[in-house]
């Protein structure tokens, strides 16, 4: 199961793509186009599912300047198969 995501942008805004994945094992569907700015605090949570039905990224904009940078923080919610519950923990 893909994980849950969670991203917190911070800094200079930016927009953000999220577009309908074109799948050869489905019918041919109407492509849909989210394109939100970013805001600085902004929290885009995507749910199961997210990554295996749309594209996303942030788009570099040209007219920021290296000053207006963006720090951008990723929280991913993972669950284990029974394969990874039988790996030894790792020591360090």
């Amino acid at each position: 199961m893909e994980p849950q995501i969670a991203n917190i942008s911070l800094g200079s805004s930016r927009r953000f793509k999220l577009k309908t994945r074109n799948r050869k094992d489905t019918p041919p569907k109407e492509i849909e186009n989210v394109e939100p700015i970013l805001g600085s605090g902004c929290l885009v949570i995507m749910k199961y599912g997210t990554n295996a039905n749309y594209v996303h990224g942030v788009m570099l904009d040209p007219k920021y300047s290296p000053e207006n940078f963006r720090i951008n923080m990723t929280f991913r919610n993972y669950t284990y198969d029974s394969i990874e519950k039988e790996l030894p923990a790792a020591e360090f």
